[in-house]
C-alpha cells in the first residue's frame, strides 16, 4: 500500500487530527510497517480527534502579560 493510500485512510478516520503531524506520524508509520493498525489504536485516533476539534473550537485568552494562551499552554501573539 502506498504512503498516499494510508494518509487518505487515516484522514477519513480522524480529519481534525490528520491536520497535527506529531499526532499522525506514528500510526502513519505503524499502518505502513504492520499493514494494519490495531483496534487500540483506532481507539486512539478516536480520542486524538475528540481533543483536537474541542481544542480548535475553545477561545483563545490573552493573560495579564499580553500573551496568548490556549489550551496546550502558551502561544505565541501572530
Amino acid at each position: 500500500m502506498e504512503v498516499m493510500d494510508v494518509y487518505n485512510e487515516l484522514v477519513q478516520l480522524a480529519p481534525a487530527a490528520a491536520t497535527r503531524p506529531a499526532m499522525l506520524r506514528p500510526l502513519l508509520r505503524q499502518r505502513l510497517t504492520s499493514g494494519a493498525l490495531q483496534p487500540f489504536d483506532v481507539q486512539q485516533m478516536g480520542q486524538m480527534e475528540d481533543t483536537t476539534r474541542k481544542s480548535q473550537s475553545q477561545p483563545v485568552m490573552a493573560d495579564q502579560k499580553g500573551m496568548l494562551l490556549g489550551d496546550s499552554g502558551y502561544v505565541s501573539p501572530a
